[in-house]
């Protein structure tokens, strides 16, 4: 039996490729949004909601009509996450001064 030297390349180009996935690979940042707002004393109320959480939130501020009903909610889901964001030790950033042109009114992914 011989080995065919075509095989011995594609063999070590895999070996190559899959070499160099490891190492790209280790290089990606490993820890999670959790781990990283641990080490900070401020977060933004995002951080502390789930992919699903922020969609929804995005609908439910799409659904409502008018300003004031919006403030409502805003002000509702402030304490919600704050509730949160202490008892995980942590403190919210500053509730923003202008809210127009944000994230609900548009179809954006965070």
């Amino acid at each position: 039996m011989t080995i065919k030297p075509l095989a011995v390349y594609r063999l070590l180009i895999g070996k190559l490729c899959l070499a160099l996935i490891f190492c790209v690979a280790m290089t990606l940042p490993q820890s999670s949004l959790a781990e990283q707002t641990q080490h900070k004393s401020s977060v933004n109320s995002w951080q502390l909601m789930s992919l699903k959480e922020r969609k929804q939130h995005r609908v439910n501020m799409r659904r409502l009509k008018t300003e004031k009903a919006r403030e409502a909610y805003r002000k509702q889901h402030r304490v919600k996450m704050k509730a949160r964001a202490d008892a995980r030790g942590l403190t919210l950033h500053e509730e923003p001064k202008d809210v127009t042109g944000w994230p609900w009114d548009k179809d954006v992914d965070l």
